[in-house]
């Protein structure tokens, strides 16, 4: 017996689904036939992600296909124009750098799971983790001393992304897509540059991938191809041709590595997402990757900081001349999540923190 699919659509002005009836090898050059079909205007409706695919043969042998299309408004995404986008957010003045000498201290800004595009960024979506993130930037700016090194770490899931749950997210849950996700974060590096270079006259901003971010599933591949590096290489670059930001090191792991080591000032700090650590993870994960990494003689033996994120609840920890610094998450949550774990929820905000000679100083949600 043929199984049954009747036509059916749902569309609530901002996301829905088509179900069709049986038909033949649909392409993507048929989406504006099968949207006008079922009453919608191409320029407002549009199909997104992949369908879900029903096939089966026929009494008569051929084969027939059925399609579940997701859809969603063209108008759930604002007509932005990035580039603008960032600009209209930002509320950063420019002062000129104070060319003093310093005290040896170094500022940091740690920022972990901001999951640029997903739809929770926010009531606004991602216009709120942007303005969100360049107030961050300017009550930041307003702390570093004269003189002062610093240290921005993004500490990976800088993206949504389009690998998570095989793909599932895309369309309701992340209303950008995957390269718009990289387009934004790209920019939101380049203001990070733009807004902190004037105050010091040493910057390095360090960038990792982490699981969401990663460019595909399907092959296995290096730990390095990862739309979060890509963009921060694309920002180097950038810098590199503009010149004057000669004082600015964009720096990101060697590409087969997923953590990178880097020295500021007289501070070792050792980066990563943390999805790779051991568990029981957190901290204490990441403490014993610390001592196996110092068991192998890897350069993030040397460290003073281990700065991640992943876990999405700030933690601390020292222990003898090692701090571990795990990120709360700075996106706006997950419904899913919440609604699993009786409503959870975390506040979101990056860390920003003092050091000197690898000692911990002061520390300040942000």
């Amino acid at each position: 017996m043929e199984p049954e699919y009747t036509p059916k659509t749902e569309f609530d002005g901002v996301s829905g689904f088509i179900q069709t009836g049986p038909r033949g090898e649909v392409t993507d050059a048929d989406h504006a036939d099968i949207l006008r079909e079922c009453g919608y205007d191409p320029s407002k409706v549009r199909i997104v992600g992949n369908p879900r695919i029903s096939r089966w043969q026929r009494f008569d042998g051929e084969w027939l296909s059925a399609y579940r299309f997701h859809i969603e408004s063209t108008e759930s995404i604002p007509a932005w124009n990035l580039d603008e986008l960032i600009e209209v957010a930002k509320a950063a003045s420019f002062k000129q750098c104070l060319k003093e000498p310093g005290d040896g201290t170094i500022r940091v800004l740690q920022v972990g799971d901001l999951q640029l595009g997903k739809r929770e960024n926010g009531p606004d979506g991602i216009g709120d983790l942007l303005k969100r993130y360049m107030r961050t930037l300017d009550a930041f700016v307003e702390t570093i001393q004269p003189g002062q090194p610093v240290l921005v770490a993004h500490v990976g899931d800088c993206i949504e992304g389009i690998v998570s749950q095989g793909g599932k997210n895309q369309g309701y849950q992340t209303p950008l897509t995957g390269t718009e996700m990289v387009r934004v974060y790209r920019r939101l590096l380049m203001e990070t540059v733009t807004t902190i270079a004037p105050h010091t006259n040493e910057l390095v901003v360090a960038v990792v991938n982490g699981n969401h971010d990663e460019a595909q599933r399907q092959l296995n591949t290096k730990p390095g191809d990862g739309w979060a590096t890509e963009s921060a290489i694309a920002v180097k670059d950038a810098l590199e041709l503009a010149g004057g930001y000669e004082h600015v090191r964009v720096v990101v792991p060697p590409e087969r590595q997923g953590h990178l080591t880097t020295k500021v000032g007289n501070t070792i700090f050792t980066i990563m997402h943390g999805h790779q650590l051991p568990r029981p993870g957190g901290c204490a994960g990441a403490e014993k990757w610390l001592k196996d990494a110092a068991f192998y003689q890897q350069p993030a033996a040397g460290a003073h900081f281990v700065l991640f994120g992943h876990f999405h609840q700030f933690q601390a920890l020292t222990s003898g001349p090692r701090t571990f610094l795990c990120s709360n998450t700075y996106d706006g949550g997950s419904d899913w999540f919440a609604e699993h774990n009786g409503g959870a929820w975390q506040q979101p905000f990056a860390t920003a923190f003092t050091t000197h000679g690898g000692q911990l100083l002061d520390l300040q949600p942000i």
